[in-house]
């Protein structure tokens, strides 16, 4: 018993020593904030920050917390030790920027793989419903979009803007290989903006031209207006676009379409003056006597526009001489009314009617010497017009 008595008085006293040795001793102290700590990346001074009583998602005066802190200043370690203490992947700032938003913003891929790797979620939308992945796609960076869609990131997301990734790609330069990869993974090639802009629309505002022809072949609505006045055809044979206007021909595009003048395609490219646009809409079928705005048809804007090499092809496929317009004059009274001679002479030369009246009864002999234009009553008169 005496024994006993010793052993356990000597066990107890070396425990109140330890007690007293460490008891006593006060606990390590951070020398950072958990901010400074995060934004340096020292792991070690967030632990203690943690181990102090810190809250890991206690947001700043700027509203970001420690772990967006890290990840915006590409602090892999930091981040790690702030998941590993309990802080929430998915907490936003201010405005609802996760931070899987601020590593891709700031352009650290590693760590937003790492974030996303830990279960940040890819789909998560700010206050403006812009995603991370909508981020990665605008900034191009593909390595990291397609390991974004093996995680399950919704290629057809949209934010306020209406706005998805796919018309991101396609935006401003273009990431055309993007776009292939976004349309591939189900990505919608007629989705509207906020103002009813199809991609096809945009994407030939902006002369992306090799992008248009993308969204034609993999089934972009060929007929669709959007916000535009103009039907793609419209667009594209305005801008002179000719593979475009190839390409929606091949696809059997709707060549009665017009634009808001009451113009079809084929009198746009005769106004402009594209022979190669103007012999494919004809090779497609194109109305040759199709009537556009006041009732013109394509040899009346010929005539108007001084394009005999168009004028004589339309004439040769079956336009008709003399067509009448809102005013009822013919081609022959336009291009007398402008002077155009070259065309004057084409137009008699093919058979045209020279004493055709028009609405006020006037031929077009008395609207050149009306209007002092020699060169075309020279030749009227040669023709024998009254």
């Amino acid at each position: 018993m005496k024994e006993f008595t010793k052993f356990l008085t000597t066990t107890v006293c070396s425990s109140l020593i330890a007690l007293s040795f460490f008891g006593c001793s006060k606990p390590v102290q951070p020398n950072q904030s958990i901010f400074e700590a995060a934004r340096s990346g020292n792991a070690e001074e967030i632990k203690l920050n943690i181990s102090a009583g810190v809250n890991p998602n206690q947001p700043d005066d700027k509203g970001e917390t420690p772990l967006v802190i890290a990840a915006e200043n590409d602090k892999k370690d930091a981040v790690a030790k702030l998941l590993d203490k309990g802080a929430t992947i998915d907490l936003g700032d201010s405005v609802g920027n996760t931070p899987l938003h601020h590593a891709i913003g700031n352009n650290h891929p590693e760590v937003a793989r790492y974030l996303i790797s830990r279960g940040a979620n890819v789909n998560t939308g700010n206050k403006g419903k812009i995603t991370p992945f909508h981020m990665a796609v605008a900034f191009g960076v593909r390595d990291l979009v397609n390991f974004m869609l093996e995680k399950g990131a919704d290629v057809n997301a949209k934010d306020e803007a209406n706005e998805t990734p796919l018309s991101l790609a396609l935006g401003d330069e273009g990431h055309k290989e993007l776009a292939e990869t976004l349309i591939a993974k189900g990505a919608d090639t007629n989705a509207k903006g906020n103002h009813g802009q199809t991609l096809l629309n945009t994407t030939m505002l902006q002369g992306l031209t090799n992008l248009s022809l993308l969204l034609i072949s993999k089934g972009a609505d060929i007929n669709a207006k959007g916000s535009s006045a103009d039907p793609p055809i419209l667009m594209a044979t305005k801008r002179g676009y000719t593979d475009i206007v190839k390409a929606l021909l091949d696809k059997n595009v709707d060549l009665k379409a017009k634009d808001s003048a009451g113009d079809t395609s084929l009198h746009v490219a005769v106004k402009t003056g594209s022979l190669p646009i103007v012999e494919l809409l004809i090779s497609k079928g194109s109305d040759i006597n199709a009537k556009g705005f006041f009732s013109f048809t394509p040899l009346h804007t010929a005539a108007l526009n001084n394009r005999r090499e168009i004028a004589e092809l339309i004439i040769s496929k079956g336009a008709d001489l003399n067509a009448r317009d809102d005013w009822n004059q013919t081609p022959l009274h336009r291009a007398v009314e402008k002077n155009h001679k070259s065309v004057v002479e084409l137009l008699i030369s093919k058979g045209a009617d020279i004493n055709a009246r028009e609405r006020m009864g006037k031929t077009p002999l008395q609207l050149a010497l009306a209007s002092s234009n020699s060169d075309s009553a020279d030749l009227l008169k040669k023709a024998g017009a009254n």
